[in-house]
């Protein structure tokens, strides 16, 4: 569509390929988590794909370290929402632990 409507005789519209919030994070917590050269990999996507005419994420997924190790932060990030979230959604469950676990004992001491 630009190239049948020129914008200006200075003007250069050069290709643009956008990046979805998972995979700038994942990115970056491959980034933390091993030797992963972040603009390597983009520099690499560059020079691969001069149009930008393939997706970032189909490029990243053949990247050797992107997803993996993960960051220790990203890890801990996750790890406590993760907790969070289930307290939330369970907020009696271990205390409901506990009370089973108690009539349990009560129950094989005969009582």
């Amino acid at each position: 569509m630009l190239d049948l409507q020129p914008i200006a005789k200075d003007v250069e519209v050069l290709p643009l390929n956008l990046i979805n919030i998972e995979d700038l994070e994942t990115l970056v917590e491959s980034y933390e988590g091993s030797d992963l050269d972040f603009l390597r990999v983009l520099e690499s996507k560059a020079v691969k794909d001069p149009n930008m005419t393939s997706e970032l994420q189909y490029f990243l997924s053949g990247v050797d370290g992107y997803r993996f190790p993960q960051s220790k932060r990203a890890t801990k990030i996750h790890d406590q929402f993760q907790q969070a979230m289930i307290s939330y959604l369970f907020p009696n469950a271990q205390t409901g632990q506990n009370e089973q676990s108690s009539s349990t004992n009560l129950d094989s001491n005969g009582r």
